[in-house]
């Protein structure tokens, strides 16, 4: 298996795992100090940020800091909140703090030098970005012209993000892949994913409840 091969393959369970944790309600922190631990930050081959986006409006931008203002003003996301969701999915900032997810997939490009780690950290943004969605089911704080952008940019494709040159086959990927999916979470069993769901379900009832109540008042 090639170089290439074997990142796209590290990158592809960093994302399982930080959807895993994130649907189960783990530490998020941990887990990616443990990734860290695991992943050098370094450039074991010709590494380049791929910057090729294209905006809502047809234009094309090949500027990091020109794709974060555009998603800054366009999508109305606020780049200081780095709070994070732990138990409660109904936080009024729920809206913010998915767009924070969003937002970093170009920030980290802004931030750093293309390497391993930072391919990783950007897979870690995606895996939580897929949980909000998909997982929680919480499609209505991702606008349109989000899910637009997501989609027609291929922001959930390695490829999107990195440029790989001059790759050479290396044993030592072998050993950061087995070591990566030992990190996997082994998820509970249905009637914990059952709990969770209905806990999200009632909460929300709850919510439109008192909301009703305070407006009769």
């Amino acid at each position: 298996m090639s170089i290439e091969s074997n990142i796209n393959d590290i990158f592809r369970t960093v994302k399982k795992i930080s959807r895993t944790i994130y649907k189960l309600k783990l530490d998020t922190i941990v887990y990616w100090e443990n990734i860290k631990k695991i992943i050098p930050d370094e450039i074991f081959c010709n590494m380049n940020w791929k910057t090729v986006i294209v905006f809502n409006n047809g234009q094309t931008s090949y500027c990091s800091d020109d794709v974060y203002e555009y998603v800054c003003n366009t999508f109305n996301i606020k780049p200081n909140n780095d709070e994070m969701i732990v138990n409660n999915l109904l936080d009024e900032k729920l809206k913010e703090q998915c767009g924070f997810f969003f937002l970093e997939l170009i920030n980290i490009q802004r931030q750093y030098t293309c390497s391993l780690l930072r391919i990783c950290q950007i897979a870690y943004n995606l895996g939580q970005y897929q949980a909000l969605y998909s997982d929680y089911s919480l499609t209505e704080y991702f606008t349109s012209d989000i899910n637009t952008y997501y989609t027609k940019n291929k922001l959930n494709d390695f490829y999107s993000y990195v440029y790989l040159d001059d790759c050479q086959d290396d044993e030592k990927y072998t050993e950061l892949i087995s070591k990566i999916k030992n990190l996997i979470p082994k998820q509970k069993g249905g009637n914990y994913l059952k709990y969770l769901k209905y806990k999200k379900k009632y909460l929300l009832l709850k919510k439109n409840y008192i909301n009703k109540y305070q407006s009769n008042l």
